[in-house]
């Protein structure tokens, strides 16, 4: 006989019925409350998240992100009139949405890139030591040569690759190919399903051209230097076009190296007032900072249509949810039955979470909406150490299915909204170049201060991006000018290069 003592010692007994009468009222009422409490639980976490997430749905329509995602996409450019249609370009497909762009081609075989110099004054190519190692390697620049072009001589002109993209400039406007509508088409509208455009050594390739655009700079051949710098932006417009965020970053350090490269290019002696007017029409054609908010705003969106399947497949309004959560997760199936049998509002307020964080890290339509940008990341990701504990230590924790799931979705970021308020530094500073060369043109000098500068070449102020309404330095110099920003401080460092944004040009 097995005996055990309840309340106060009073022994209950089995007998070969189970449990006696007593001890049947006292398990069906211990059951009963455990059910009370299980249902209250639910309806809880139900009621509170449905709350949380309905704010977080309002902040969403507040900052005019919309729910459909095909709001957010651009409309599809025309092939006739698109860059990325051009034979050359879609040479370098080698799949429906991939593409490999050349490692070979733009120079001759065999020879050596020049290195580029990062100086406080900017970037630049090194002709002297390129011209040193060529002599130790026994190919010499033969007395009396210039050695840049030797140099380009070596180089070449960049072949039957480069000639093909110039002629592909007549297109007006520039979209990668397959666009983002047309993925998110085959994917019935469902961006994690969607595929992503696979862009093999473009960095590399764009690099290289941006050797050639400073060596005919140097060498004084004003159409090159136009050509290469058009090429270039419309390679980088064209992915930036596609809104995704993995994409514009690819995006972004384009428009850093065609940037640089042109700072070196303004300098060639021989661009003409017409070269200046076309290069400010180019570089006015991208905005860098609304191209982020607006991958930003995609991701916000991506992440609420996700929630919403997600919400489907607990309710078993999806046919095939493995497949869902093997896209998703991954090695992280565990969370599938944490999700699926828990209540609604766990759901909820992890979507609440992931749109609240996103729109933190978007910043705002303001100049300084970037700033914003930035701190929210910090903010956000000083969270995320401990969005995933609902309570414990590193040795014993219990997870937080409120946050657990946004603490997987919410991607990390590389300095993406600094290197964008940098590139549109850059690229208002060269727009400001153009400016003062066609100013210099036309009286033959350039002025001594940015409010005698003519306001025909220039109708708008040109804004310093890292403070909003105040307009970028300029100071003449002996060999040109110096424009500066007082960078992402705020502290005005007098051209400093290791405190502020720099560019000078010289000549």
């Amino acid at each position: 006989m097995l005996y055990f003592s309840l309340f106060r010692g009073k022994e209950r007994r089995f007998d070969r019925r189970g449990l006696s009468h007593g001890g049947t009222h006292w398990y069906m009422g211990l059951s009963g409350v455990l059910g009370m409490l299980f249902v209250m639980g639910y309806e809880i976490e139900n009621r509170q998240g449905a709350e949380v997430l309905s704010a977080a749905r309002s902040e969403m329509h507040g900052q005019g992100v919309p729910e459909d995602i095909f709001h957010q996409m651009q409309r599809d450019v025309p092939v006739d009139d698109n860059f990325f249609a051009c034979a050359e370009v879609q040479r370098w497909r080698t799949g429906f949405a991939s593409y490999v762009w050349p490692a070979n081609g733009t120079f001759t075989e065999g020879f050596r890139e020049p290195a580029i110099l990062d100086l406080p004054e900017g970037t630049r190519l090194d002709v002297e030591r390129w011209a040193d190692l060529e002599d130790l390697a026994g190919y010499p620049v033969p007395p009396g040569m210039d050695p840049v072009e030797v140099m380009r001589a070596r180089m070449g002109d960049g072949g039957p690759t480069v000639a093909g993209l110039i002629e592909g400039l007549g297109r007006p406007e520039s979209q990668s190919i397959p666009s983002r509508r047309q993925l998110l088409d085959l994917a019935d509208g469902d961006p994690m399903v969607a595929q992503i455009p696979a862009m093999s050594g473009v960095y590399g390739f764009v690099s290289r051209l941006g050797i050639h655009l400073r060596a005919a700079a140097l060498a004084g051949d004003r159409q090159r230097v136009v050509d290469l710098f058009s090429v270039m932006s419309k390679l980088s417009a064209g992915i930036g076009d596609d809104t995704l965020l993995t994409m514009l970053l690819v995006s972004t350090a384009m428009d850093g190296v065609t940037l640089k490269a042109l700072q070196q290019g303004l300098q060639c002696e021989e661009l003409t007032e017409e070269d200046y007017r076309h290069i400010q029409q180019v570089l006015a054609k991208v905005q860098d900072l609304k191209q982020v908010r607006r991958a930003m705003q995609f991701l916000v969106v991506s992440h609420h249509v996700f929630h919403e399947k997600l919400a489907k497949i607990t309710k078993g309004e999806v046919a095939d949810p493995d497949r869902f959560w093997q896209i998703f997760a991954r090695d992280l199936q565990w969370m599938e039955s944490l999700y699926q049998r828990g209540p609604q509002g766990w759901l909820d307020f992890n979507h609440a979470a992931v749109l609240n964080s996103m729109i933190l890290m978007s910043g705002d339509e303001g100049e300084e909406g970037w700033r914003r940008a930035v701190i929210g990341i910090r903010e956000v990701f000083l969270d995320v150490s401990t969005k995933t504990q609902w309570f414990g230590n590193k040795d014993f924790w219990i997870p937080n299915p409120r946050k657990l799931l946004a603490a997987v979705e919410i991607p990390a970021f590389s300095g993406i909204w600094q290197s964008a308020a940098k590139n549109l530094f850059m690229r208002r500073s060269a727009v400001l170049t153009c400016a003062l060369q066609r100013h210099r043109l036309k009286h033959g000098s350039f002025p001594e201060e940015l409010g005698a500068l003519d306001k025909a070449l220039l109708p708008e102020p040109v804004l310093d991006p890292a403070w909003a309404g105040r307009l970028l330095n300029y100071r003449r110099t002996e060999e040109g000018f110096v424009v500066w920003s007082v960078g992402e401080d705020r502290k005005d460092d007098g051209a400093d290069a290791g405190l502020d944004w720099v560019w000078v040009q010289e000549g």
